[in-house]
């Protein structure tokens, strides 16, 4: 079950084939899987490849479509987000821990592990809210089966492309201008957004786009480490049921914000290299790149060979990128 849009198969036919593949998908894991954590872990990764493929597909849709099917997804993602909160708390705990050593603060990360996360079978994933996600997807999949597309041109669909890739160099703007962590979380979910793009489009150039796949996978997990030590803030900031001392939560908050400057410090510059073209002129290489994947296929089909896309190799037999670049007017 490829998350991938082929160059050869319709764009209107494919859209649905994949959406619902990845309900299917979500649905199994949470049913089949051994371990509760992980299997939620799966499910909302899958869900989030639906909103994606659906942020491509927005011009398309119309907003009131697009609106209640991205809320619809977004709303089974949050009902097994807190499941997880305890869980990540921990792991970010651990991250530090390995990140800093065991030793720093004199036992500060253990005593923070005790006061947060406690016992973690509080933050057990329960019989309840799996099927009651379940259930929310069955209706996701059975409405998603009555949706048909007119046909679709490349064109189109790279229109919800531009959207969200501007959206990625307006908002890692705002990052660098601001360095508040609302900005970072929005730059996060672009990136996200950004990487399950490449996987769909991938097809158009993979040995030039597995490399914006990887690096935006790079960037999401900084950035993701960042959200889940803001989190950890948050919960330090929330109340007084947390029992550490006044003294602790000063030296952990310090802790939290001395290990976002890291990351932050890591994550902008790929950033920043990532999303270096203009909108219209990346949006502008891809659809020229797709055509051209496109005819290599019909080229090799006819000659009975097969070749994924196209690629030019220098001497050295390393690929060598050529994406059409034109100015934004």
């Amino acid at each position: 079950m490829a998350y991938r849009i082929k160059p050869t198969e319709s764009i209107a036919k494919s859209l649905p084939r994949i959406t619902l593949e990845q309900i299917s998908l979500a649905s199994r894991v949470l049913t089949q899987g051994p371990d509760a954590n992980v299997a939620v872990h799966e499910a909302r990764k899958s869900l989030k490849r639906v909103r994606a493929l659906l942020s491509l597909t927005r011009p398309m849709l119309g907003e009131k479509l697009y609106k209640r099917e991205n809320r619809r997804y977004r709303d089974i993602a949050r009902g097994l987000a807190g499941a997880r909160d305890r869980f990540v708390l921990g792991e970010t705990l651990e991250k530090l821990e390995r990140h800093y050593g065991t030793s720093y603060g004199d036992g500060l990360i253990g005593r923070a592990r005790k006061a947060l996360v406690g016992d973690a079978r509080d933050g057990a994933v329960s019989p309840e809210m799996i099927k009651r996600a379940v259930g929310a997807l069955g209706l996701a999949n059975a409405n998603w089966s009555s949706i048909r597309f007119r046909r679709i041109s490349i064109r189109e669909l790279l229109q919800g492309l531009e959207a969200s890739y501007r959206s990625a160099r307006q908002n890692l703007k705002l990052a660098r201008e601001t360095d508040v962590d609302h900005a970072f979380h929005e730059l996060r979910k672009d990136v996200q957004q950004h990487w399950r793009h490449m996987q769909l489009l991938s097809r158009a150039w993979p040995e030039l786009i597995d490399v914006r796949i990887a690096s935006a996978r790079d960037i999401s997990l900084l950035l993701g480490d960042d959200h889940d030590l803001y989190v950890l803030l948050q919960h330090l900031e929330a109340g007084a049921e947390v029992a550490l001392s006044d003294e602790d939560r000063r030296a952990l908050r310090r802790l939290c914000r001395r290990r976002q400057q890291e990351l932050r410090r890591s994550a902008v510059p790929l950033a920043q290299r990532l999303f270096a073209d203009r909108p219209s002129a990346f949006v502008h290489g891809i659809e020229a790149s797709w055509k051209a994947a496109a005819d290599l296929v019909r080229v090799s089909a006819s000659r009975g060979r097969r070749q994924e896309g196209p690629v030019l190799l220098a001497r050295s037999g390393s690929v060598v990128p050529f994406v059409p670049r034109r100015s934004d007017e």
